[in-house]
C-alpha cells in the first residue's frame, strides 16, 4: 500500500492562513484621550465585536474630549462622526451596529448625557457602556 503524499500540505495550510488573514480584520483602537475605565460586577462581553463603534470620553491637557474610533472630535460632532464610522462597516454589521461608550470614571454626567442625546439624534439607539469586570471575593482563588 503506498503512503499518503503530503507534498502539497504546506501550500494548503498557507493558503488557508492567508485567507483568514485577509478575511478578518483587527480593530485595535489607540486611545488619544486619558481615561480610567470604571469597574462593575455585571460586565458582559459584546457578542459582535466587528459591529461596534467605540466612543471614548476622557481628558486631553485637562479638558474633556470625545474620541470616536481613531479621531478626537468636537462634542457637537459626535453623532456625525458615529454615522461616518458606521458607513465604513460591512453591510451586515451596519444593521446590528452598537455604540460602545468608554468613559472615564470621573467624567461629568452632563457630558455623558449630551453624548447620549447626540447619538439619539443621529439615530443610534443601541448603546452600551464599557467597564472592567470587578473581581468579587468569591472569584478569588
Amino acid at each position: 500500500m503506498p503512503g499518503l503524499n503530503t507534498a502539497s500540505m504546506p501550500d494548503l495550510i498557507f493558503t488557508v492562513l492567508f485567507f483568514f488573514m485577509i478575511a478578518t480584520h483587527a480593530r485595535d483602537l489607540t486611545p488619544q484621550v486619558k481615561l480610567v475605565v470604571p469597574q462593575g460586577q455585571l460586565a458582559e462581553r459584546t457578542p459582535h465585536r466587528s459591529a461596534v463603534v467605540q466612543v471614548l470620553i476622557g481628558q486631553v491637557n485637562g479638558r474633556w474630549q470625545v474620541q470616536v474610533e481613531g479621531d478626537v472630535v468636537a462634542i457637537e460632532r459626535v453623532g456625525e462622526a458615529v454615522v461616518e464610522a458606521k458607513a465604513t462597516l460591512a453591510d451586515e454589521d451596519q444593521e446590528r451596529m452598537t455604540v460602545a461608550i468608554r468613559a472615564d470614571r470621573n467624567a461629568p454626567y452632563g457630558l455623558l448625557a449630551k453624548v447620549k442625546r447626540l447619538l439619539r439624534e443621529a439615530g443610534c439607539y443601541d448603546v452600551c457602556y464599557v467597564a472592567n469586570r470587578k473581581e468579587t471575593p468569591a472569584e478569588r482563588p
